[in-house]
């Protein structure tokens, strides 16, 4: 912000992350790449990684591997 009475006029937030050896619950991803219905299943990953930014309005998930 241009001074400090501003900072909190428009808050937003961008952040890196990484989360190792986890799982998508209710999300099957093997079953959407066959063209089933995705919902519901586990998909187990090694790593996950991206970018975060949010704000009042939305939350956004960016550059995931």
């Amino acid at each position: 912000a241009a001074s400090a009475d501003k900072l909190f006029a428009a808050p937003r937030l961008e952040a890196g992350f990484s989360v190792q050896k986890g799982a998508l619950a209710q999300v099957d991803l093997t079953k959407a790449l066959q063209g089933a219905s995705a919902i519901g299943g586990t998909t187990p990953f090694s790593e996950i990684t991206g970018s975060l930014g949010a704000d009042p309005a939305r939350l956004q998930l960016r550059q995931l591997r």
